[in-house]
Formats: structure tokens, sequence, C-alpha cells
């Protein structure tokens, strides 16, 4: 089975100051081409629908606000719609100090430790795009260390890096 490298890991890490669009950087990063396959299999998808979106650093004091991550059917002819979410920390962090995602439809708030990862549908079995997936991020205390988080997205189609 695969292994990540832990030091191609660390490269992509402190190379994240805020946000970093990895769409393109798999060929840069081979550790993402690897997690990529890791969370296909999860999804039980095959690895071509399954794409690394972005890494991001949550400094203290910021949050995210509430939003869905399907996108709307007008803009889903040349990929697809994005079918599922997949959140991966990468770094360590108390519940206390915040950063939770939260998901108000359906009342759950979900911390996620290092290593974890916290996956959702943003679609119905029938493919319609799911309301109660809005969920947004708290903020992180402002005493907390950042977070650094890599998001996977999964369509109905295969994505052309």
């Amino acid at each position: 089975a695969d292994r990540v490298e832990a030091g191609s890991l660390m490269r992509l890490l402190n190379s994240t100051r805020r946000y970093r669009n990895l769409k393109r950087m798999s060929a840069f990063y081979p550790v993402v081409r690897q997690l990529t396959r890791r969370v296909a299999s999860i999804l039980e998808l095959p690895s071509n629908h399954v794409y690394a979106s972005h890494i991001y650093r949550r400094s203290p004091g910021k949050g995210q606000s509430l939003h869905v991550d399907y996108i709307p059917a007008e803009d889903t002819i040349k990929y697809g719609q994005r079918t599922w979410t997949l959140v991966l920390c990468l770094s360590p962090g108390k519940t206390k100090q915040g950063g939770n995602f939260y998901f108000p439809k359906v009342e759950q708030k979900v911390h996620l430790e290092f290593g974890s990862a916290l996956a959702w549908r943003n679609v119905t079995l029938d493919g319609i795009p799911d309301p109660d997936t809005i969920h947004k991020q708290f903020r992180l205390d402002k005493k907390a260390q950042p977070r650094v988080y890599i998001v996977f997205y999964a369509r109905t189609m295969d994505h052309a890096p």
C-alpha cells in the first residue's frame, strides 16, 4: 500500500501560508496524489473522480462562514456535481480552542484531531444538492495554534487537472 512520505507532507505544509490551490499541484507533490488515491478508496470512487482542491491554514481568531460545497446546476456541465467533501486535519489542536465544524441543519458539531478526517455527501442519493449540508467552521481561540487542513472533493465525472 502507499505510504505518505512525512518529509514531502511537511514541505507542502511549510509552503502554505494561508491558502494554496492544489488542483494542479499533484505533479509537484506526490504526497497529494497518494492522499487522493486513499480518499478515493475510502469513498469507494474511481480516483479520477476525486481531487485535492486546496490546503489551508486556519489562523487564531479566524473561522469560516456558513456555506455549502455543492455547486449550482448550471455550473456542473464541465465536470459534474461535487458529490462528496472530505476534510483532513494535518495539525494538532484542542477541542476547547475552537475551530470545530458545525452543521446547523442537523445540529452536529465536529472537532477534527490531528490525522482525522470528516467526510460528508453534498447531494442526496438521487443526486440533488442537499441544503442540509450547509456548514461553517467556528473561530479558533486567539491563543490557539494555527490548524492546517486539506480539502478533497469528489465529482460525478472525471476531474481533469
